[in-house]
């Protein structure tokens, strides 16, 4: 077979993307959590934030 299947492709593809899904998720409830301890500090920065 020369030629290649699209199939590793899209499996490339959905992997790639659950990684990013996974990534991105931790990556929100990382600032999530820095925004919780932000509001136990300071509440002006997150005025000035929001």
């Amino acid at each position: 077979m020369p030629q290649m299947s699209p199939m590793p492709w899209i499996l490339l593809l959905i992997m790639s993307l659950i990684i990013l899904m996974l990534v991105t998720s931790m990556i929100y409830f990382n600032l999530d959590m820095n925004l919780y301890s932000l509001k136990k500090k300071s509440t002006k920065l997150l005025n000035l934030k929001w």
